[in-house]
């Protein structure tokens, strides 16, 4: 049995993750945030009526990016599963290239046509004075969709490759450089909208500068590469098959935005539009909690999965859950306390009716954050163990379904206060709607059903090994628990023999090597007994060190043929040695033949 510490690895990425997933989402939304805030409380309550019709727009505009940076990721980390980096970068690429082309059409055709975008959006009949605000926006904002698009997708790798800082700089200059362009242009010059649309394209350029400067990294897992090109065609439609819930999740939200502003049109004045627009700023604040959450369990989900190890799954989804509901709960409490603060920090002070109401529907932000982490994680997590049906559905169920009834249902009972309450009303339906779809999956016990896995996954129990040390003493009791392993499965007793080795000499170079910095640090084993062959898996949280490298260094010393002996003979004696750094952790790959093994 497994104690605490055994998944500390899995813990110590989670935690890295996200906050930089957390600082990922704040860059998508940054910019509209900072905008709210300015448009709020220097050109009044109409110009955040237009920024609210504005909002569904700006989803739209990013959903293609959303596809192409889920879809490839969800490849991409599959691949490094497996260990085909040239594949992976190559899916990394192609996505990049796909971006850049998508996001300038898009920015071409919606400033083109920015006015019709704001008809659309509900900017008729008695909003139409706010057709004029919202395209001129639109055509400040636009340019720089290009610069987003591509920043963000390159930054959603990050974790991958180890740059857990990058995204802090990134959003921080983009935010910098917003607000000061932000506030430029209400003190300094008369063009409205137009200049915080503006200043945000400004801020977005800034942040994919900082992103960019990741590539003149040295040891890094991401590169372009254009080789492969044969297959690109299958490579964009499972690029576009496994991102779809994100296109569907930004598509379906912005449909159901719009929707929503069309039904308040018909129920009350624009500052019943601007309440709603207040609640949507402060969910999106915060809502990087939930999101960033959601995006670091589908990427570890996507790795483990293609490891087939779903002892590092369950692990994720407990420790994911109590993080993630403890920190939002935190959030909830401050915004309950802040509420009044919050709803004038985006509508101002002038009208204390329009206040009160926007305080009350902050409060139900407050209510959702805890349920949104379960509701967002199951989603993502659907996706990460590649139940993309079941992962659309639910996204729609999310996004356009039960939002719309909860909202028809809470207007029908409370008038126009319902529109912000029927946010935590569905939010508590999509976690029980969830649950119930848990319930009914394979397996007789709880752990089994929520784990989400079919039965295949459970076929080869007793025949994988999970073990962990933070020392010598434990690596060599790791060695010997691996010969009664293989002798438990029919192996030979030389591939026992040759596994004992690997571990003790593997096990030595990582505490030489990486516990010299006086932390504490943890050595990760999975063991598999496959047909003919037993998989070694060994994952550490040191500082980066590959074997590899220092076999070809040692095979090069010819006057010194017995150095680092015990790294010569694993890598003589297996059949196949892999070794990749990802999430901050060394990863390596050792697979040892056995004819005579009977599994």
């Amino acid at each position: 049995m497994l104690n605490s510490k055994d998944y500390s690895v899995v813990r110590k990425i989670y935690l890295q993750s996200l906050g930089t997933y957390i600082l990922s989402d704040i860059a998508y939304t940054s910019g509209p945030l900072v905008d709210g805030i300015v448009t709020g409380n220097f050109l009044g309550v109409q110009a955040v009526a237009a920024n609210c019709l504005v909002m569904p727009a700006v989803l739209v505009f990013t959903f293609m990016s959303g596809i192409l940076s889920k879809g490839s990721r969800s490849i991409y980390t599959e691949l490094l599963g497996r260990v085909k980096l040239d594949e992976a970068n190559s899916v990394f690429t192609l996505a990049n290239t796909l971006s850049v082309i998508v996001s300038l059409v898009i920015a071409a055709a919606g400033m083109l046509f920015a006015e019709q975008i704001m008809h659309f959006l509900g900017a008729s009949g008695q909003n139409s004075h706010l057709t004029g605000l919202g395209a001129d926006y639109l055509r400040g904002y636009l340019p720089g969709l290009v610069f987003l698009n591509s920043a963000k997708l390159i930054s959603d790798y990050m974790t991958i490759d180890s740059d857990y800082s990058r995204n802090f700089y990134a959003v921080t200059a983009m935010t910098v450089v917003n607000i000061a362009g932000d506030f430029f242009t209400v003190l300094f010059t008369d063009w409205g909208m137009f200049g915080l649309g503006l200043a945000t394209s400004i801020s977005e350029a800034a942040y994919f500068g900082v992103m960019a400067l990741h590539f003149t990294k040295k040891d890094i897992l991401l590169h372009f590469t254009f080789r492969r090109t044969a297959e690109s065609c299958g490579i964009i439609w499972r690029i576009f098959c496994e991102g779809s819930m994100s296109g569907l999740s930004k598509l379906g939200k912005a449909i159901a935005g719009i929707m929503t502003n069309n039904i308040i049109v018909l129920f009350a004045a624009s500052s019943a539009l601007a309440v709603y627009g207040v609640q949507k700023q402060v969910l999106s604040l915060f809502g990087s909690l939930y999101l960033g959450s959601a995006e670091t369990i589908l990427v570890m989900t996507s790795v483990y999965h293609g490891e087939e190890d779903k002892f590092s799954l369950d692990q994720l989804q407990i420790f994911s859950m109590k993080t993630g509901i403890f920190l939002a709960s935190l959030c909830s409490a401050v915004i309950f306390v802040f509420s009044d603060f919050l709803a004038g920090m985006y509508i101002g002070h002038a009208d204390s009716e329009v206040l009160a109401l926007s305080s009350e529907a902050v409060k139900c932000v407050a209510l959702t954050l805890p349920v949104y982490v379960y509701v967002f994680g199951l989603v993502d997590y659907l996706q990460g163990v590649k139940r993309f049906r079941e992962a659309n559905v639910y996204t729609i169920m999310v996004q356009i379904v039960m939002p719309l009834i909860s909202l028809l249902v809470m207007i029908k009972i409370a008038g126009v206060r319902g529109v912000w309450w029927a946010l935590p009303v569905s939010a508590v339906l999509l976690a029980v709607l969830g649950m119930v779809y848990i319930s009914r999956q394979y397996g007789e016990k709880f752990r089994i059903k929520r784990l989400l896995l079919s039965p295949k996954f459970w076929q080869d129990e007793g025949k994988e090994l999970e073990l962990v040390a933070d020392s010598m003493l434990e690596v060599s009791g790791m060695s010997g628990l691996s010969m009664k392993f293989c002798e438990e499965n029919g192996f030979s007793k030389r591939t026992s023999m040759l596994l004992s080795l690997c571990i003790e000499e593997m096990g030595r170079n990582i505490i030489q090597y990486g516990f010299s910095d006086g932390k504490q640090h943890y050595i990760y084993l999975r063991i598999l007994a496959k047909a003919g062959e037993v998989i070694l898996r060994i994952r550490d949280d040191c500082k980066p060190f590959n074997p590899l490298e220092r076999y070809r260094m040692t095979i090069q010393d010819e006057n010194d043929p017995a150095k680092n002996i015990g790294i010569r003979l694993v890598m003589n004696l297996s059949s196949e040695v892999e070794y990749l750094s990802t999430f901050g952790t060394n990863n390596l790959i050792i697979r040892i033949p056995d004819k005579r093994a009977v599994v």
